[in-house]
């Protein structure tokens, strides 16, 4: 009787009992409810890319001397501002200080020409953006900044920037001798930049300084802390692979992308940050930009999308069969792996690499699909980028099952968010029979 609810079979898929297992079994009219339309690997490469955003900056700050301890302490402090100072009729003098300080810093358009930015003190404001649920377009990622920052001091717009960046400054100073941060009254960049720093520290060290009693703001400060414990986690804080003129021009070209307006799905227990910067080291060695000299905004980063896109090879056909469980073609490549490899490895450095991103890509993906822990797309992209860089890496040592092997892993990880974002429609049937 069930059957009949299904009007059109020809148009679904059936699981028909076999031996030794099941087989889905489809017409010749009907989609596969795990093979997504034709482009869909290389669409997926770039959005994992994207996601991935603010840690490859972090990632291509490793290698011009990002002080991760500092972004860390950055980041806590500024969630902790912009969670509370809405919610709070007064704002205690450190909070006010500390985003006047921040409102300015996003204003000042000389540390932009004059290449005089603080790396850590920008990123920091991103991520605690993020931390705290403010999601910002990407056209101009420091007038969005400050506009939102300029919400939270409860300030009237529009406003002039130049006069705005100015009265922060003076009010923040004026705070500053009371509370002993700074000296008397000076309003010279490196003062003010003291200042903030010793403030973000101090709030960061003992936030009840600052809450007294008020709204916690708890799960803008867990991703605050699930990033911190991510990064403390982490043991290769610097990317010794990319060159520091790129890295320069690519961290400008991410502050800039439209990936920071997607935010970290931070899962606890996740080491994703690590896999993030093998990763990037990984991609860091195989990539030679086409434009290495000078290159304008936005060229260097698209110059590396397209080399990510060049490294993956779409499925033959839009029926080629993707994998239910990515963890079984994944499990079979670090067998192989770890195995004694049948022919010489001409770069072992590459090999062990690669050895490593299998079993990182390993440990993201196993809780996700044992359901221990939460769906987040952003655990998945890490895991993905992770296999394709792996799967390259591998590529010359003549042991094809294992870039095959991963690559089918990559493709099934990339399926499973199709089908979770409803790109794929499912339309299986399962026929029941009784005996």
């Amino acid at each position: 009787p069930a059957i009949g609810l299904v009007t059109k079979l020809a148009e679904h898929t059936v699981w028909v009992e076999t031996v030794p297992r099941p087989l889905l079994y489809r017409p010749g009219d009907a989609d596969c409810p795990y093979s997504p339309a034709p482009g869909w690997l290389r669409r997926s490469v770039i959005a994992d890319r994207e996601r991935l955003t603010p840690y490859l900056r972090l990632a291509a700050g490793g290698a011009l001397n990002l002080d991760f301890g500092r972004v860390v302490a950055y980041t806590r402090a500024l969630t902790i501002g912009l969670a509370l100072a809405p919610r709070l009729d007064h704002h205690p003098r450190v909070l006010d200080l500390v985003l006047n300080l921040a409102f300015a810093h996003t204003l000042d358009a000389d540390r932009e020409l004059g290449d005089t930015r603080d790396l850590d003190l920008d990123l920091a404001l991103d991520l605690a953006l993020d931390f705290a649920g403010i999601v910002t377009p990407a056209e101009d990622r420091d007038l969005d900044r400050a506009l939102e920052l300029a919400h939270v001091l409860g300030l009237d717009l529009p406003f002039d920037r130049f006069r705005a960046k100015h009265r922060a400054i003076r009010h923040a100073l004026d705070l500053a001798p009371e509370l002993g941060l700074g000296g008397s009254h000076s309003s010279t960049e490196t003062d003010r930049a003291d200042i903030l720093r010793d403030a973000l520290t101090h709030i960061a060290e003992d936030p009840s300084t600052v809450l007294n009693g008020s709204y916690t703001a708890e799960n803008a400060l867990a991703r605050a802390d699930a990033f911190a414990r991510d990064v403390d986690r982490t043991r290769d804080r610097h990317v010794s692979s990319l060159d520091p003129s790129l890295a320069v021009a690519l961290e400008r070209d991410l502050a800039h992308d439209q990936g920071l307006t997607l935010g970290l799905d931070l899962v606890p227990g996740a080491a994703t940050l690590r896999a993030a910067l093998l990763t990037f080291d990984g991609l860091a060695r195989l990539w030679t930009p086409s434009r290495y000299k000078r290159p304008k905004s936005g060229v260097l980063l698209a110059d590396f999308d397209s080399f990510l896109v060049n490294l993956v090879a779409e499925p033959r056909e839009v029926k080629d069969p993707v994998p239910e469980d990515p963890t079984i073609p994944l499990q079979r490549a670090r067998d192989l792996m770890g195995a004694p490899p049948r022919h010489p490895i001409p770069d072992p450095e590459s090999w062990n690499r690669a050895r490593v991103l299998a079993e990182q890509a390993q440990t993201l993906i196993g809780p996700l699909m044992d359901r221990t822990v939460p769906y987040a797309e952003f655990t998945l992209a890490c895991a993905r980028m992770a296999l394709l860089t792996a799967a390259v890496l591998v590529t010359d040592v003549h042991e094809d099952d294992i870039p095959a092997y991963l690559l089918e892993a990559l493709r099934g990880l990339a399926a499973l968010s199709e089908r979770a974002n409803g790109h794929l429609r499912p339309n299986e049937v399962l026929l029941l029979v009784r005996i």
